[in-house]
C-alpha cells in the first residue's frame, strides 16, 4: 500500500471529488481507460480490501475518493494519479488536464504543481513564492536569485568556479523548460500552438504576443549560451560578468516558473 511521510491533512470539496471521479473513470476520454480490475488495483495503493462492490465503476470510484478524502489522504491519490510518467504519451493534454484540475483546487485553497518527474499538491499557505526579488541603493542593485538556481550553483560561486556556475545555472533553466514542455530546446516549443501550455493562456493581444515572443528568444539565448559553455574548455571568468550571466538565467527561469507554479 502506498504510504506518505507527509502529514498535510488536506481535503477537497465534493465538486472536486466529482471531477476526479470523472477523470479517473474516463468520463471525458482525456485520460487512460481503467478497467474494473485496474480500478481495484489503483485504489489498493491507498486502501485495504478495496473491492469492486459498488453497482458501477463510477460509484465505486467516488466511494473510495470520499473515504480517502475523509481520511485526509486525498493528496496521495492526486499526486499518484497525476504523475508525469502516466501521461508520457499524451503530454500536451496532460498540461491542460493539470490546469483544469487546478481550476477546481483553487476553491479548496490547493494547487497541483509539476516538479520535474513528480506531481506535488500544495496548500496556498504552504506554497513558497519562488519568484526572485530585487532591491537597489544608489548604483548598486541586489537581486535574490531563483532559489533552485542559487542552491545549485552556490558552492561553485563560493569557490570562484564561475565558468561552471554559469553552465550549471543554464542547465537548471533547460530542465525547468523540459519539465513544462517535455522538450528542452526552446525553438521547438515556443510555437503559437504551445503557448497555452507554457503560459496557461494564449496571448490576449499583440503586446502580450510580443512579450511571449521575447521570452522565447531569451530561452533560445540561454540554450545557445549553455551550448557554448558546454563545448568550450573551462577558463577563468570575471566574477561580475559571471553574476550577470546567472542573473539572466534566473530571469529566464522566473518568466516561465511564475506561470506554472
Amino acid at each position: 500500500m502506498f504510504t506518505s511521510s507527509k502529514k498535510k491533512f488536506m481535503k477537497v470539496s465534493l465538486k472536486t471529488i466529482d471531477y476526479l471521479t470523472g477523470i479517473i473513470t474516463w468520463d471525458s476520454k482525456k485520460t487512460p481507460y481503467l478497467s474494473k480490475s485496474q480500478l481495484v488495483s489503483f485504489f489498493t495503493n491507498f486502501l485495504f480490501a478495496s473491492r469492486l462492490d459498488a453497482p458501477s465503476r463510477k460509484k465505486y470510484c467516488k466511494q473510495n475518493l470520499l473515504s480517502l478524502n475523509n481520511q485526509n489522504i486525498i493528496e496521495e491519490v492526486i499526486e499518484f494519479y497525476y504523475q508525469p510518467i502516466n501521461f508520457i504519451e499524451n503530454q500536451k493534454e496532460y498540461k491542460l488536464l493539470v490546469k483544469e484540475l487546478n481550476n477546481y483546487l483553487y476553491f479548496d485553497d490547493l494547487e497541483l504543481v509539476i516538479e520535474g518527474k513528480k506531481a506535488k499538491l500544495y496548500s496556498k499557505t504552504e506554497k513558497i513564492n519562488t519568484i526572485s526579488e530585487a532591491s537597489f541603493s544608489n548604483n548598486v542593485i541586489s537581486i535574490a536569485l531563483q532559489k533552485e538556481i542559487f542552491n545549485h550553483v552556490k558552492e561553485l560561486l563560493t569557490s570562484g568556479n564561475y565558468f561552471h556556475a554559469i553552465e550549471e545555472a543554464y542547465k537548471i533553466v533547460r530542465e525547468k523548460l523540459k519539465s513544462i514542455t517535455w522538450e528542452e530546446q526552446a525553438h521547438k516549443w515556443f510555437k503559437e500552438e504551445n503557448l497555452e501550455i507554457i503560459f496557461w493562456h494564449k496571448p490576449k493581444d499583440d503586446a502580450e504576443k510580443d512579450f511571449f515572443e521575447w521570452v522565447k528568444f531569451l530561452h533560445m539565448a540561454i540554450q545557445k549560451l549553455r551550448n557554448e559553455k558546454t563545448h568550450t574548455l573551462a577558463k577563468p571568468l570575471d566574477k561580475n560578468l559571471a553574476i550577470h550571466y546567472i542573473v539572466l538565467a534566473s530571469l529566464a527561469y522566473d518568466l516561465i516558473n511564475k506561470n506554472n507554479n
